[in-house]
């Protein structure tokens, strides 16, 4: 996504990029903070708000999903979305 915010800096005619919080800057940008366009010299960014938990149950299929790597949606306590790692 930073990728993308940045993007305007990369036509013709933009210099700098400033976001403002009421009337003060809050945080601006140059053509050097440019990441390169593939996103490689960004930093691993590791997601702060995701709970992993391991548990044994029996659950109810309320929304499967066969394609790719989506989320089937099942029912313990309450509707959940749950990812498989395995075909057993």
């Amino acid at each position: 996504k930073a990728i993308d915010v940045l993007a305007p800096l990369r036509e013709e005619g933009y210099d700098s990029l400033e976001f403002y919080e009421e009337d003060n800057i809050f945080v601006d940008f140059q053509e050097d903070d440019l990441p390169l366009s593939d996103g490689s010299d960004l930093p691993e960014v590791i997601p702060q708000n995701i709970n992993t938990s391991t548990i044994r149950t029996g659950v109810r299929i309320r929304k499967p999903a066969y394609e790719g790597n989506s989320c089937w949606t099942v029912m313990y306590k309450k509707a959940i979305n749950a990812a498989f790692d395995h075909a057993e």
